[in-house]
């Protein structure tokens, strides 16, 4: 966290998202999906002397926010894929939302329907290899 003075208000925090932690069953199925249909570039991969493997991973060009594959434990394993139920888990911005989306579709990416313009920009929900729900989208 860094801070900045702004006039009248003497401290107000600047927070940025570095870290997201999504559960799954299989670290080795995880990773090959969000390297090789997503593009994404893996940051870390380390198996610690307790046997803990912390995989981070992150999309292309963004170093300062990573996604860490977390393998569940029997007592999570019922929230794969449904860490946040139905809700969309996170949203990217990608340059081309069209192409992308060509792209990751030919990969065989699950998406819920079509991009969709909007005041905003241009925008589809995709999905994991577990079924978590993500949301692309280009600004306008």
């Amino acid at each position: 966290v860094s801070t900045q003075s702004t006039g009248s208000d003497p401290f107000k925090p600047v927070i940025s998202a570095v870290k997201l932690t999504i559960l799954v069953n299989d670290q080795d199925e995880a990773l090959d999906f969000y390297k090789n249909k997503l593009g994404f570039d893996v940051v870390t991969d380390n198996k610690l002397p307790n046997g803990y493997r912390w995989l981070a991973i992150s999309p292309p060009g963004s170093k300062d926010f990573n996604i860490i594959l977390d393998h569940a434990s029997a007592q999570y394993s019922q929230h794969v894929g449904k860490q946040v139920g139905d809700k969309v888990l996170a949203a990217f911005d990608v340059n081309d939302c069209k192409k992308t989306y060509e792209l990751w579709k030919s990969k065989g990416v699950t998406f819920v329907g079509e991009p969709q313009e909007a005041p905003w920009g241009t925008g589809v929900v995709f999905q994991d290899l577990y079924g978590n729900k993500y949301y692309m989208r280009e600004k306008k």
